[in-house]
């Protein structure tokens, strides 16, 4: 879908596609989501992981440091102009 449009038939779409979402329970909600984010249907600002450093001390005298990448925000299904934020029950 596409922010930047207003015409009748996209107008459409979006609103049987918010129907279809508010008929689903839970479980179908998540399984529909799961299905766009795997399929790559997400913003390109949340394809470029951030870089977290951390540490940890064990207290024996060891030192432990690793690099985790995460995604800057929550998990979104669209595209970079028009996309919802989606947080997902955890699992």
């Amino acid at each position: 879908m596409d922010a930047s449009r207003s015409d009748p038939v996209y107008l459409y779409e979006v609103i049987e596609a918010v129907i279809a979402a508010a008929e689903m329970d839970l479980d179908q909600r998540e399984e529909a989501a799961f299905r766009e984010i795997s399929s790559g249907n997400i913003p390109n600002f949340l394809r470029r992981f951030q870089e977290v450093l951390i540490k940890y001390d064990s207290g024996k005298g060891e030192t432990l440091r690793g690099v985790l990448g995460v995604m800057p925000d929550y998990l979104a299904i669209g595209s970079d102009d028009d996309f919802v934020r989606m947080p997902l029950t955890p699992r």
